[in-house]
């Protein structure tokens, strides 16, 4: 039976993502000449890691209000950047004013 120290750290880190994803414990344990404790063990740290890791709050994204003047600029920047006119631009604003409409609702 294999122990701990005869088990390299990438290949423990291997059995316990194979665990954490529902491969059997006791075929696990079988293929490493291991007992089914020490697969557990490493299923537990590989579950606590991630998370850890996948628990860190996401950063809050910018918020931008929208008003009838911020939508004035955009159309009158997509003017002159895109060098169109007043119809085009509207148009191209138009499903994002849409999209807003959508989510104020919901």
């Amino acid at each position: 039976m294999a122990y701990k120290s005869n088990i390299p750290r990438e290949q423990r880190i291997i059995l316990g993502c194979k665990a954490n994803i529902g491969i059997k414990v006791s075929e696990l344990a079988e293929e490493c000449h291991t007992n089914r404790q020490f697969i557990y063990t490493q299923m537990e740290k590989v579950h606590e890691v991630l998370n850890q890791e996948f628990d860190i709050p996401l950063p809050v994204a910018p918020c931008v209000t929208v008003d009838k003047s911020f939508i004035q600029r955009v159309i009158l920047g997509c003017m002159v950047l895109c060098k169109g006119s007043t119809g085009n631009a509207q148009e191209l604003v138009r499903p994002f004013l849409n999209l807003l409409r959508y989510y104020a609702l919901n």
